[in-house]
């Protein structure tokens, strides 16, 4: 990996030297995390070093960044080169995680999911999860980017069970245990847990056309190589109008067998109508034929403010299904948002109540910012600090200008949990503070201190240039 390193550095240096004319760039942020409980001194595992290395030339950017982790060595390396070849755009890259071929995630709460951010897109070749206690069927999805999920295992049978390995073959960022119905329950002594085992090197570049006419063709290249070598190649035509319509056709090459394979086919026209909001009509068709039609309906005034209706018909293989949906709309130009949720009786046409699950209160002095946020609902809440008990905090934020270019910013967040013993439930506080040093120069200091007795302290570098 050094070898190769070095020769993408020489390569990048000879470009650089053969065309001449254009603005180099870079940066480097290095983190040291301390752990100062018990009166010892300890590096922590999440230190870490970042360095990126960029080029732009006559509109392309040819960019080279490395992650070294101070405990086990280069973590990440990759190679970009993006810009344009006449009117075709290119995006290239290439990834190399030198050290490590899994990441693992556990879960210990009682919810009606369990969603794993592995904080990066990674190849991944294969997955396991282990010890799921559910209430009803469940399965495996993923996805990277929250939008679009791909179902990869189940329905599993309710109960703990151990799934083995399953093939993803697929770049994903989030995996998520789901049941059909009911909830999933893990304590500490019996966490649900998942790994995924993920590609060491991994290529990807992108070809895209766009003409005046609203016509779009793009084809994209994914491989990789760990256990076994896998690549998938898209081709995919789209055409959008002034009036709202879009058409899309698709197609792929996926190995091993490399069969040019039809993918889809979908019609969207989406447009406002009288005194509807949002009109959609959207048709698929994929490899076996028909895949189905829905025409949505999106807020609906019914002349109260804070309802809307949401309609939908859809047409799939045997089955048509009519829908409405009442929406919930909160206001959030104000001081105070409330996050809510309705409540619906025997159907979801039939409202019993208003259910606000959270409540953000936050005020603009001058250059501080003063927030109280509380969640009221267990399951619908969002971790405070990424700790699934904290269900409240107060946080203070300063920013001004810095005296030579930049800002300044100091932060204090002090968070509740549910089950803590401590006095009116605190659990964690957390101070930040930057300072810059002209435009390309700062540096960071943080600290952390919990119920348990915890104490950790941050430093942080950032420069560019």
């Amino acid at each position: 990996m050094t070898r190769l390193w070095l020769a993408a550095s020489v390569v990048v240096g000879l470009s650089i030297g053969a065309v001449g004319q254009g603005s180099l760039s870079g940066s480097l942020d290095t983190t040291l995390a301390f752990d100062l409980s018990g009166g010892s001194i300890a590096l922590l595992d999440t230190s870490l070093m970042s360095m990126a290395v960029g080029y732009e030339v006559e509109g392309w950017t040819f960019k080279s960044t490395a992650q070294l982790d101070f405990a086990e060595g280069i973590s990440q390396v990759e190679l970009l080169a993006n810009g344009y070849l006449g009117d075709i755009r290119m995006d290239n890259s290439v990834k190399f995680y030198p050290i490590g071929e899994q990441k693992s995630g556990s879960s210990t709460r009682t919810r009606p999911s369990h969603l794993y951010n592995f904080s990066q897109g990674y190849f991944i070749d294969r997955l396991e999860v282990t010890n799921v206690n559910a209430t009803d069927d469940w399965y495996v999805r993923v996805s990277n980017d929250l939008t679009d999920w791909t179902d990869v295992a189940g329905p599993f049978p309710a109960s703990v069970h151990d799934t083995g390995i399953v093939a993803v073959s697929l770049l994903a960022r989030y995996v998520e245990v789901v049941p059909l119905s009911g909830l999933l329950t893990s304590s500490p002594t019996s966490p649900e847990e998942i790994t995924i085992t993920y590609s060491r090197a991994v290529l990807s570049s992108r070809l895209k056309y766009r003409a005046a006419d609203g016509m779009t063709i793009s084809t994209s290249l994914s491989a990789a190589n760990s256990g076994a070598s896998y690549f998938l190649i898209e081709l995919e035509g789209s055409r959008r109008s002034k009036m709202g319509f879009k058409s899309t056709l698709k197609f792929s090459i996926v190995r091993p067998d490399c069969q040019f394979q039809f993918q889809r086919a979908t019609a969207t026209l989406t447009s406002a109508f009288a005194c509807v909001e949002r009109l959609g009509m959207d048709v698929a068709f994929d490899d076996k034929g028909f895949d189905g039609a829905s025409f949505s309906l999106g807020r609906i005034e019914i002349g109260v403010d804070w309802l809307a209706l949401n309609g939908r018909i859809t047409f799939d293989v045997d089955s048509k299904t009519v829908s409405f949906t009442p929406e919930l709309v909160l206001l959030s130009d104000t001081c105070v948002r409330a996050y809510g949720s309705l409540v619906f009786g025997a159907t979801k046409t039939e409202i019993d109540g208003v259910s606000i699950y959270g409540l953000l209160v936050e005020q603009q002095v001058g250059d501080a910012t003063l927030s109280s946020l509380t969640y009221f609902d267990e399951y619908l809440s969002v971790p405070v600090l990424g700790d699934q008990d904290c269900f409240e905090s107060l946080s203070l934020s300063l920013a001004r200008d810095g005296c030579c270019g930049g800002s300044n910013q100091l932060g204090i967040v002090v968070a509740f949990a549910r089950d803590s013993t401590e006095l009116f439930g605190w659990a964690e506080t957390d101070l930040s503070a930057s300072f810059s040093f002209g435009e390309s120069l700062s540096t960071a200091v943080t600290l952390m201190v919990d119920c348990d007795h915890n104490l950790e302290i941050g430093l942080g570098f950032h420069m560019e240039w």
